[in-house]
């Protein structure tokens, strides 16, 4: 089910600035092209007079590509004798079909396989959340395929989900730290030093 939110914007007609014309606009949308207009959030360059009302990635990627080494490039090229680097992934997997034959997926899975649940500063007063926070007090460590819980009470089952580790963490009852499968290795060289 995709879901459309729209945002009101109050429409003045004797208003003349570049938000009049529109009584009402897409923000995820439209946001950029108001921006263009308006010119309310500006990204400037550092090193030369480029600018940018689109989003800060494209100031970061312009850096990257014009004004950074190539050593330095955040996307590099790891087959033997090459060493070319590149501001974006999509460059290096175009470098990569064209000069080494090779057909590579770089993308990153971002879904979280691993919870750390740390205490937090608020008491919790439901007693739901009180089950579900002494849980995590004995189980501070909760991987995401165990989920969802059963927690056995006294009052019978209680479920825990991503939601419920999401809304104690929001309310301040944990601290919770999530991540990727990718995040993993250098947990685990964290740990081991």
């Amino acid at each position: 089910m995709t879901r459309t939110y729209t945002l009101p914007i109050i429409f003045d007609t004797n208003d003349n600035s570049c938000h009049s014309n529109q009584k009402k606009a897409h923000w995820a949308r439209d946001y950029y092209r108001r921006n263009k207009e308006c010119r309310s959030i500006v990204h400037k360059c550092p090193h030369c007079n480029y600018e940018t009302t689109g989003p800060k990635q494209s100031l970061r990627v312009h850096i990257w590509s014009k004004h950074t080494e190539e050593k330095n490039k955040p996307f590099q090229c790891t087959e033997p004798g090459c060493c070319r680097g590149f501001a974006q992934k999509s460059n290096l997997q175009k470098h990569l079909k064209k000069m080494h034959a090779k057909e590579v997926n770089l993308s990153v899975s971002r879904d979280i396989c691993l919870f750390i649940v740390k205490p937090g500063d608020e008491t919790p007063i439901a007693a739901k959340t009180i089950v579900r926070c002494e849980y995590y007090k004995q189980q501070p460590v909760i991987k995401a395929n165990n989920l969802p819980l059963i927690i056995n009470t006294d009052d019978g089952m209680l479920e825990v989900t991503q939601n419920n580790l999401r809304y104690d963490s929001r309310k301040g009852y944990i601290k919770l730290e999530t991540y990727a499968k990718h995040e993993l290795h250098e947990l685990k060289r964290a740990i081991s030093n």
